[in-house]
């Protein structure tokens, strides 16, 4: 595979090392097409460890966008030699060549894929770099060089997105980080330096899709993401790492929930709304599950609660899917060799966080609202609260409220903090337990699979978040 340093430099040595030189005689010796009756001027000659291949001008122009423009400078009495860089290897510029000449390519090895893609990417010839990333390098990715084409894909992905070929390069980034995340135990193991380097937007996606396959499978170990998030970020406690995802989650979705394309997950309308009163929502499908909306006030409380809370498939949904489907669909692909074997849905007793924005249309004006983020366990029956009224509030408008929610599902916050529930020591080792807030408090509290061996531990971190708290 290319060195990493290589990869950061492929256009500079190209400009550096690229040599035009008039009127020089190229040695074209063993030159299939020279042989074929063209002359020198109809050539170009590509110089690699110091040997000459060739390559008819009006052929490379045709299939290479680079070397139409590039040709064009120069007449048929000007000769062309061009040196290429030290990571060209001879074979993979040969294959280069034999599929600008439209000759097959057959069965080559991994790195010389890479090198083919980079040299396909450099020159602008889109088809041959449309053919190495879905015949050549995406049938081969293994958890062993996943890291190399996840850097590449990355590089080629954030430089230009207005690039002819954006999307195959997006599908190679996507498989890469996919099969990343289902081998992030072996990879953490075997590659922690090389994960480490990689761009932190990478580590971030990284992380969410593992959280996000951890999350099927309640008996899965996330303490290696976690550990090596804190390891990145030079965080030395789960609850910085808590308090920096909320903070960017707050200030990503704000402006998500904000945008005009986003249309609500639910509105729903209600009348004759004054006192001691629970309702709840038919059940609507967000992030691969339902959910359900509830609003309710008890009996002489000024405060009116809205809530959400995970429900159960419709009885008339779930018979239809066990009609078309005989296995759950497994967000990480077994195809590609991943070692969790989550199944796709969410189970019971599972932390859920997710960022809410509820709007009242009686209330609020300019798509103003309430943005929330919330802690939950999976089918509770009980829901979390995601915005507060009064009566007073219901009185005004004449009981009659129309709900939009708008509804996303926080894949890291959720994983980092079942992390906390299932490493409880953290609760009551370190005064930063403070930097959690009531609703993920009480949240880890309700959690079945809480980590603790005596109920002293639980009482010993409530007294240490409470001294925070003062």
């Amino acid at each position: 595979m290319l060195e990493a340093k290589e990869r950061d430099n492929i256009r500079i040595e190209f400009i550096e090392l690229m040599e035009i030189k008039s009127k020089e005689k190229v040695n074209t010796k063993g030159s299939s097409w020279l042989s074929q009756g063209n002359t020198i001027k109809n050539v170009i000659a590509f110089v690699i460890d110091d040997k000459p291949i060739t390559a008819e001008r009006n052929v490379i122009a045709e299939k290479s966008k680079y070397f139409e423009e590039f040709i064009s400078q120069f007449s048929l009495e000007q000769e062309i030699k061009i040196l290429m860089p030290k990571w060209v290897t001879k074979t993979a510029f040969q294959l280069f060549i034999k599929f600008l000449y439209n000759e097959p390519i057959c069965e080559i090895e991994t790195s010389t894929s890479q090198r083919l893609l980079w040299l396909a990417d450099f020159f602008k010839v889109d088809s041959l770099t449309e053919y190495c990333i879905k015949s050549l390098i995406i049938p081969k990715l293994n958890k062993d060089n996943v890291i190399d084409f996840l850097e590449d894909s990355y590089t080629k992905v954030t430089a230009s997105k207005s690039s002819d070929n954006f999307e195959v390069w997006n599908t190679l980034i996507d498989e890469c980080l996919e099969l990343a995340a289902s081998n992030i135990q072996y990879l953490v193991r075997i590659n922690k330096k090389r994960l480490m380097k990689l761009n932190n937007d990478v580590i971030e996606e990284l992380a969410d899709r593992v959280f996000k396959g951890f999350m099927t499978n309640t008996s899965a170990d996330n303490s290696p993401i976690t550990e090596l998030l804190m390891h990145i970020k030079g965080i030395n406690c789960p609850f910085k790492l808590l308090e920096q995802e909320r903070k960017k989650v707050l200030k990503k979705e704000k402006e998500y929930f904000a945008s005009e394309h986003v249309t609500p997950n639910l509105t729903w309308s209600l009348s004759k709304l004054y006192d001691n009163f629970y309702k709840d929502s038919k059940p609507f499908f967000v992030l691969g599950c339902y959910w359900v909306l509830s609003i309710w006030n008890r009996k002489g409380d000024n405060t009116v609660y809205i809530g959400i809370k995970q429900s159960k498939t419709p009885k008339e949904v779930e018979e239809l899917l066990n009609c078309t489907l005989k296995d759950t669909i497994n967000p990480f692909k077994k195809s590609q060799g991943g070692e969790m074997n989550g199944q796709g849905k969410i189970p019971n007793h599972c932390i859920l966080t997710v960022a809410t924005f509820v709007s009242i249309h009686e209330l609020d004006t300019n798509n103003e609202g309430i943005f929330q983020l919330a802690s939950l366990i999976s089918a509770s029956k009980v829901p979390t609260t995601i915005r507060i009224l009064t009566v007073q509030d219901l009185k005004r408008i004449g009981g009659q409220v129309t709900i939009d929610i708008y509804l996303k599902l926080e894949y890291t916050y959720s994983g980092i903090l079942t992390y906390i529930s299932k490493n409880f020591s953290w609760l009551y080792n370190t005064p930063r337990v403070g930097l959690m807030t009531r609703n993920q408090l009480l949240t880890l509290l309700k959690h079945k699979y809480l980590n603790v061996k005596w109920e002293e531990e639980v009482l010993v971190a409530l007294c240490i978040w409470c001294k925070f708290l003062k």
